[in-house]
């Protein structure tokens, strides 16, 4: 059996071009309304759309229409044999533990890492032998290179010792279970009632002391006229490198970016800091110099003691 597409148009009320982009994320290419699918892809495309649960802005030209939906990007869909591992590590930190011999084959070395500990050293070390076979052990739970994975790993803890060994691991792109993430969902929901994009700035402290710059927006897919705006996932962002942390989703769940670096830290500030969001916000101001609102330079010796502008300080006050 199949059905039309101009059937799902009058069942749903969502114009072709909405339909369109919503059954790309299905793999299903549709080229007119008139075109057939299988039952099955016609309910998959139809769950999709009763995602979106309203729609923003408005169509005149140059503007961008804003679909706000409580979907979850797939990848938080994606299996992880590591998930209690990563959020031990998360909550505990790399703790100090008595050496044990690993074995595999007739060869053993020493080490004080578990495998995933010693394979997630592996990959974030800068060096492409190691993010080799971290890549396909956590990709295959290929353990053929074990006794490679601990040399590494303890030859880098030699280099850099304990507290600076959490800003080299690097987790696997896969979800797992972290910290109360409610008062950061709650307070990008409230700043929704000034801004369609609402943003949360916060800075944390690198390897090497300085502080960065992270802002934190729901998750968006832009297209040509649309952009998608998942409200049920936070996207982490190092302004200062440029580069995506991780997706945050409203259950407390974690994606880790394909590149991510310093996970450790950043992902510990929050769960160190989860009551009090609005402490870290105003940090932003005091460390960068930024309004922690807007995040235009503050120049008066007033906003920068408090880390917010005269005219943000103003709008909180309303």
């Amino acid at each position: 059996m199949s059905k039309r597409i101009i059937q799902l148009i009058k069942e749903t009320g969502k114009d072709i071009s909405l339909i369109k982009s919503f059954a790309r994320r299905s793999g299903i290419v549709i080229s007119n309304e008139y075109q057939k699918i299988s039952d099955q892809d016609f309910e998959r495309i139809q769950k999709l759309l009763e995602e979106v649960i309203d729609t923003i802005g408005n169509k005149g030209k140059g503007s961008k229409e804003l679909y706000l939906t409580n979907e979850l990007p797939v990848e938080f869909t994606n299996v992880n044999p590591f998930t209690v591992l990563q959020t031990d590590i998360l909550q505990n930190g790399l703790r100090k533990k008595q050496a044990s011999f690993i074995e595999y084959n007739d060869k053993k070395i020493e080490s004080v890492f578990d495998d995933f500990e010693a394979y997630s050293i592996c990959r974030g070390l800068n060096v492409s032998r190691a993010t080799k076979i971290a890549r396909d052990f956590f990709r295959d739970q290929n353990i053929t290179t074990r006794i490679e994975a601990h040399e590494l790993a303890m030859s880098a803890l030699k280099k850099y010792g304990w507290k600076m060994l959490s800003f080299v691991v690097r987790f696997p792109p896969l979800p797992f279970q972290s910290f109360n993430v409610d008062n950061l969902f709650t307070e990008l929901d409230r700043k929704t009632k000034d801004a369609d994009l609402p943003v949360i700035r916060v800075a944390y402290s690198n390897e090497k002391g300085s502080p960065e710059k992270l802002e934190l927006k729901f998750y968006v897919e832009r297209e040509a006229d649309k952009t998608h705006v998942f409200k049920n996932v936070i996207e982490i962002k190092n302004k200062s490198t440029n580069s995506i942390v991780a997706q945050i989703a409203r259950n407390g769940k974690i994606v880790p970016s394909e590149g991510s670096r310093n996970i450790v830290p950043i992902i510990q500030l929050f769960i160190t800091n989860a009551a009090n969001i609005g402490k870290l916000q105003v940090n932003y101001g005091l460390e960068t110099g930024e309004c922690s609102i807007c995040g235009r330079e503050l120049t008066d010796a007033t906003s920068i003691k408090r880390g917010i502008g005269p005219v943000c300080i103003k709008n909180i006050a309303r």
